[in-house]
This record gives structure tokens, C-alpha cells and sequence, in this order.
């Protein structure tokens, strides 16, 4: 398997929130943060192909919210564009 390197240049207050974020996770490398990312946007860009929507949903007030992210809404209408969703 080839191998690439990836490299990112963020804030000092990036690099401590994913460090808590990673401390919270209990992910020890900076791979495997970004094994998860992938992993987690993946998924999302699957479901808005699909025509779902990713959702958060207050297990107590069973209140819904709708994830929002740019990109995943660029996936979402290139794929209605290419009739793969219903309008």
C-alpha cells in the first residue's frame, strides 16, 4: 500500500480543540483523528446522496436537529442534479 502525507496548517486554538477533542474521543494520533473524520464524512456524504439528512435528535424533548455543513449541502444538490435524488 502507498503511502502519502497530508499535511494541514491551523490555528494554536484549532490545535487545542482537537486536542480535547481527541483527549474526549480517546484517539491518541493525529491518524487516527483523521481516520475518524474521514470515516464520519463518508458517512454524511452517503445519506445526502441519498436525499437524507443527518440529524441530531434531544433523546429528552425528542427536539430534532439538522446538521449543517456546506459541503454536505454541495453534495446533496449535485446529486439532485444528477436526478440520483428526487427534488
Amino acid at each position: 500500500m502507498n503511502t502519502k502525507r497530508f499535511q494541514v496548517e491551523i490555528s494554536d486554538d484549532q490545535m487545542e480543540e482537537l486536542k480535547q477533542l481527541m483527549d474526549l474521543g480517546g484517539i491518541p494520533t493525529n491518524k487516527d483523528l483523521f481516520n475518524n473524520a474521514l470515516t464520519l464524512f463518508k458517512w454524511a456524504a452517503r445519506a445526502k446522496q441519498q436525499g437524507l439528512a443527518i440529524c441530531s435528535v434531544d433523546g429528552e424533548s425528542k427536539t430534532i436537529r439538522e446538521l449543517e455543513m456546506p459541503a454536505l449541502d454541495v453534495i446533496s444538490a449535485r446529486a439532485r442534479q444528477r436526478k440520483l435524488v428526487p427534488a
